[in-house]
């Protein structure tokens, strides 16, 4: 393992990327996996008291620990493709959209999916005046085409705790991602992005939409916040961000 094996063997102090799975870090609350063991959770507390490491940027990260930092999942590309995506205008302003909630997920049978089944239950009762609820799976065309028609998407973590990569593309598509507040915010909140304490009639009020509309549509429609918040999507910004963590 990476302690045994590798660590070892490096000589200088470092900054630690882990990611690209649904498993969690530092305790794995992942339902579809199993937790870690007693010794593989003492293994990251060995990791985070070597001195070598100087900090430890984690997808997924299910705890709030010293020298750790939330990467987000960001854009997944098929084939393992990196290419700059090509990001469209939207010739809908904001404002001029209709005031409703976009709820499109897939739900599946299990515990990790209660989340999604809650919050398409809510959006299908007491939200159903300002939600559109969407059941069935959407080619990527289709799905982009319903986040451009509403000015908020719903984004409720699935697999993993990260509600992106639907995060990162609604804020390319020019809607606004709702997101529950976790241990990942201090990733998330360099982005504008709406954070709710929990899924519920009240934290999604029409009140609550237009005041996130009035703080947040300048970052989707000002062209220099606009090109600012496009850089903050990109592998170039997090990167920068590893080579300069922080103390």
């Amino acid at each position: 393992c990476f302690v045994n094996e590798v660590l070892p063997r490096i000589e200088r102090p470092f900054v630690l990327v882990s990611g690209s799975e649904d498993i969690t870090l530092p305790r794995q609350t992942d339902r579809r996996s199993r937790g870690y063991t007693a010794e593989e959770q003492a293994l990251v507390g060995r990791i985070l008291a070597d001195e070598r490491v100087l900090h430890w940027f984690m997808e997924n990260r299910d705890q709030v620990l010293p020298k750790t930092s939330s990467l987000p999942v960001g854009y997944v590309f098929p084939d393992g493709g990196s290419t700059e995506v090509q990001i469209a205008p939207n010739p809908v302003a904001l404002a001029d959209r209709p005031l409703r909630v976009l709820c499109c997920h897939r739900v599946r049978d299990g515990a990790q999916w209660e989340p999604r089944r809650s919050v398409s239950a809510l959006c299908k009762g007491p939200l159903a005046d300002i939600a559109t609820v969407i059941e069935e799976q959407l080619e990527p065309s289709a799905f982009e085409a319903q986040v451009r028609r509403h000015p908020f998407v719903l984004c409720v973590p699935g697999g993993g705790l990260d509600p992106s990569p639907k995060a990162w593309q609604s804020i390319a598509c020019g809607s606004i991602p709702v997101i529950a507040s976790s241990t990942l915010d201090d990733a998330y909140r360099e982005l504008p992005v709406a954070i709710v304490e929990g899924w519920s009639p009240e934290a999604l009020s029409p009140e609550q939409l237009r005041q996130w509309l009035a703080e947040l549509t300048p970052w989707y429609e000002d062209p220099e916040r606009r090109t600012d918040v496009l850089y903050r999507l990109s592998i170039d910004y997090w990167g920068s961000r590893i080579l300069e963590p922080p103390c």
